[in-house]
C-alpha cells in the first residue's frame, strides 16, 4: 500500500536496534505507518541469538532468531534487515567500540537515509553501547546526515535511562497498532505475559498513554536529537 504523498513515498528510513524486538516495541507502529505510505525502511540489529532468557527452558539459537526477524520484517513492511554481530546478544561489551562504530558507519553512509531511529540508552549495556555507537556513527563530519534523528523508547521505561532532555516527537500509530502487535507476536521467544513490558497488553497500554499525552488514541514517543529543514 502506497497511499502517502510523494515526499513520503520517497523516504528512506534506517532503524537501529540493539536486539531483535526492540524495533517493534520502540517504533513498530511508526515503521508500519511509513512503509504503508511507500517509504523504504531498513533495519539493523546489532546482536541476537545465543542466550537463555529466564522465561525459556533453553537458549534460542541465532537461526531461530533470524527467522523471527524475517517474519517481523514482513509484517511491518521492512524492506531489508541485517544482524551485525550474530551470537552476541547481551555480549556487545566483548566487541570493541571501534568495531561497532565502523560497522554502523558502513551501513549509515551506504545510502542517503532521510530518517534514522536509534535506541535510548538505559540500564541494559547492549542498549547503551548501541546508542553510543550510533551517535558516534551519526556524527557531523562533512557527509550528508539523515534530516531526522530520534531516539525511541526501550522496554523498561524510565529505569536508569540516561537520555538527555530534548524535543518530543509523537507519531500517531492508531492505524498501525494491530500490525505492531502482529510483528511482536513474531518474536515468540521474547514475548511474555503482562505486566512484563514485552507483552501485548503492555505495548497497547503504552500506546494509549502516549496518545493521551498528545491528544490521540495511540502514539509512539521519540526524543529528537536532530531535525534539519531543507
Amino acid at each position: 500500500m502506497t497511499d502517502g504523498p510523494a515526499e513520503e513515498r520517497g523516504r528512506r528510513i534506517l532503524v537501529i536496534a540493539p536486539h531483535a524486538d526492540d524495533e517493534v516495541i520502540g517504533c513498530g507502529g511508526t515503521i508500519a505507518r511509513a512503509a504503508r505510505r511507500g517509504a523504504e525502511v531498513s533495519l539493523i540489529v546489532m546482536a541476537t541469538g545465543g542466550i537463555k532468557h529466564r522465561h525459556l527452558l533453553e537458549a534460542v539459537t541465532t537461526d531461530e532468531r533470524l527467522i523471527e526477524i524475517e517474519t517481523a520484517c514482513r509484517t511491518l513492511g521492512i524492506a531489508q534487515s541485517k544482524v551485525l554481530f550474530p551470537g552476541h546478544d547481551m555480549r556487545l561489551e566483548d566487541v570493541p567500540m571501534l568495531e561497532l562504530v565502523t560497522a554502523l558507519d558502513a551501513t549509515i553512509f551506504s545510502a542517503d537515509y532521510d530518517e534514522c531511529y536509534i535506541p535510548e540508552p538505559n540500564h541494559n549495556l547492549d542498549h547503551r553501547r548501541t546508542h553510543e555507537a550510533a551517535v558516534t556513527a551519526l556524527r557531523p563530519c562533512g557527509r550528508r546526515l539523515p534530516r531526522l534523528i530520534a531516539l525511541y523508547e526501550g522496554t523498561v521505561l524510565g529505569w536508569q535511562s540516561s537520555a538527555g532532555i530534548g524535543g518530543k516527537l509523537y507519531v500517531d500509530v492508531a492505524a498501525t497498532l494491530d500490525t505492531k502487535i502482529a510483528a511482536l507476536r513474531a518474536y515468540r521467544s521474547q514475548i511474555r505475559s503482562y505486566p512484563h513490558p514485552v507483552s501485548e497488553d503492555a505495548v497497547r497500554r503504552l500506546g494509549a498513554m502516549r496518545g493521551l499525552e498528545c491528544g490521540m488514541d495511540c502514539a509512539e514517543r521519540f526524543q529528537l536529537l536532530q531535525m534539519i529543514r531543507t
